[in-house]
């Protein structure tokens, strides 16, 4: 292969979803174009496409078939994003035995089917050692064949001013809320904290149709709180999205669950502190100095909240360049030099 070629899937057709998981392999396609490689989505009706590094986002055991008939095509990476919480040893051995019961008859299950994908990849990529730790031990990879490689930041979160925002809305020094309005990620938890605390609060994003009755709760709650401002929909390159990083005094996303929440990467990118859920997730790099909380316990999430509001200070470590897109694609190239 003289030219590294690489098409890539997301876990959902970007038609269907197109959340932070989906930006992200969107990004990186980009990412990867910007330095000059040939990537792109791939294109299902191209029958064509040979000797290309096929690259999936999210080891879905859907992904099982296509992987099996690719595999005279070209290479497989994977990157194998799950938001563990961590390797749970009796959830491994009913899962590994009941995938033992099932080959007996013949019956493929969701866990064999994944293990079969994952042992198929010539490169398995995971987000943080947590990820790398849980995927050897569940489906018995080959820790040789992970490489732990972050998510992306755009440059622009780096660099782009308040003013943007605040010139529009009329506001700064406000509690950030960045993510789509679903249960796992605790939006009207927060909504209903600020208001106890009297607190400015900015949420930006989309209500999604399989969580309407959530979203519509969360709806009526900023309707009756004029202290709340709801941005439904903000496209991910508009100026607006990165300003609002800066213009903000700190991120609260109290998530029960996640893999390596981008906007908290973003958020830090513009120096601004981030309360995160008391989740494993939340102890990986690069958030080892954000704020951790149970979501759980009400109180003690207005007491966070009030305290980092209170600090008149911007966060104390920004996150590193080295999260930026170009560098992330070129250590990308280096991961698809050792299979192509």
């Amino acid at each position: 292969m003289n030219k590294t070629r690489i098409r890539f899937i997301a876990n959902f057709p970007l038609s269907i979803v197109y959340g932070g998981f989906e930006q992200q392999c969107v990004r990186t396609c980009l990412s990867l174009k910007s330095i000059g490689a040939d990537a792109d989505l791939l294109d299902w009706h191209d029958a064509t496409q040979n000797n290309y590094i096929l690259h999936l986002f999210a080891p879905d055991p859907m992904w099982a078939r296509i992987a099996e008939y690719w595999a005279k095509r070209g290479p497989l990476v994977i990157s194998a994003i799950a938001g563990t919480p961590g390797f749970r040893r009796r959830s491994y051995l009913v899962s590994k035995y009941f995938s033992t019961v099932a080959d007996m008859v013949r019956q493929e299950t969701t866990f064999s089917r994944t293990r079969t994908l994952l042992h198929r990849a010539d490169k398995v990529i995971c987000i943080n050692p947590l990820e790398k730790d849980f995927f050897v031990r569940q489906y018995d990879l080959n820790p040789d064949r992970i490489q732990i490689l972050s998510h992306g930041v755009d440059e622009e979160r780096y660099c782009t001013p308040d003013t943007i925002f605040t010139d529009q809305y009329h506001m700064s020094g406000f509690v950030l809320y960045v993510g789509n309005i679903i249960q796992r990620k605790n939006p009207v938890l927060v909504a209903e904290c600020l208001n106890q605390l009297g607190l400015t609060g900015v949420f930006i994003g989309e209500q999604m149709p399989v969580e309407r009755e959530y979203g519509k709760r969360f709806e009526n709650l900023i309707e009756r709180s004029p202290n709340l401002v709801w941005i439904p929909k903000l496209d991910y390159k508009d100026p607006l999205l990165a300003s609002a990083f800066s213009a903000a005094k700190v991120l609260c996303l109290p998530s029960i669950a996640e893999t390596q929440p981008v906007v908290a990467l973003e958020a830090m990118a513009a120096g601004i502190p981030v309360i995160l859920g008391d989740y494993p997730y939340a102890y990986q790099t690069p958030f080892e100095n954000t704020f951790k909380v149970n979501p759980a316990r009400v109180e003690d999430l207005k007491t966070v909240i009030l305290s980092v509001v209170n600090i008149n200070q911007r966060a104390s470590v920004r996150l590193s360049p080295e999260f930026g897109w170009e560098n992330i694609a070129k250590r990308l190239m280096t991961i698809y030099s050792e299979i192509s």
